[in-house]
């Protein structure tokens, strides 16, 4: 896995397990290449609105967006199509 590969894998983690994404965590392990994440925070703010909530330095899953979580961490992923589909649930 390359360095990005491991800080993508980090982030993911983060927000799957924890509903929040710490960039000043990542940039403390990763260095400053953390940063690179912040146009995916951008973006996910713009497509969930207010059920993120983004700061300087980190992105939280709001309770009421939880059931999103998934979705939201997949937009760090780096081998994912945009546009993808995997599972539907019924």
């Amino acid at each position: 896995m390359s360095p990005d590969d491991l800080l993508r894998a980090r982030a993911i983690e983060m927000i799957m397990c924890d509903f929040r994404l710490d960039l000043a965590a990542l940039r403390a392990v990763h260095g400053a290449g953390a940063d690179r994440l912040r146009r995916e925070m951008a973006l996910v703010a713009e497509s969930f609105g207010d059920l993120v909530e983004v700061t300087a330095d980190s992105l939280s899953v709001r309770p009421e967006g939880r059931a999103l979580t998934r979705i939201v961490a997949s937009r760090f992923d780096a081998h994912v199509a945009d546009g993808a589909r995997y599972s539907q649930a019924s």
